[in-house]
């Protein structure tokens, strides 16, 4: 019978990516004994660069919980992000708190999470992957990667366009 891994310490890593035509992010989830779940996602809805950061923490907080994870540390470039869910930085308009208040509802599906700001050099798979749903001419092992398109914002706060 296969180990079961959920309750060991799972890692994700997340990026969000921007151009003038539309927002990409990218998730990598590592297992504990290192094997990795790598995801590309195109947003169609405008979104400004900490939007398209929130939505990859959003993806990369829900595919963990679907896959049943409950011990997760969370790696993102973004100092912005990383010290707004943690508290360190308040949220200082009303989607930014919208998008705070959703990471703050999918966290509470762990019994233990962590969140770290990396350097972005540290974060450059997912940055190739944020960019590769851009179109920005990164190419990946499609195999490996899977790509998907979001058509809404992960918060119920407006309609995007």
């Amino acid at each position: 019978m296969e180990e079961d891994l959920r309750g060991c310490l799972w890692k994700i890593f997340v990026d969000g990516s921007l151009n003038q035509m539309r927002a990409g992010i990218g998730i990598k989830l590592q297992t504990p004994k290192s094997t990795s779940l790598s995801q590309a996602l195109w947003l169609e809805f405008r979104a400004t660069n900490n939007e398209a950061e929130y939505e990859a923490l959003l993806a990369g907080l829900k595919l963990a919980k679907e896959l049943k994870v409950r011990n997760l540390t969370v790696f993102s470039d973004s100092q912005l992000i990383v010290r707004q869910v943690n508290g360190e930085y308040e949220t200082k308009d009303e989607t930014m708190e919208a998008y705070h208040s959703a990471v703050m509802w999918e966290a509470k599906n762990f019994e233990k999470i962590e969140f770290i700001q990396i350097p972005r050099e540290l974060n450059e798979d997912v940055d190739r992957l944020a960019c590769s749903a851009l179109g920005s001419g990164v190419t990946l092992a499609r195999a490996s990667v899977q790509v998907f398109e979001i058509y809404k914002s992960n918060i119920p706060l407006q309609e995007i366009d």
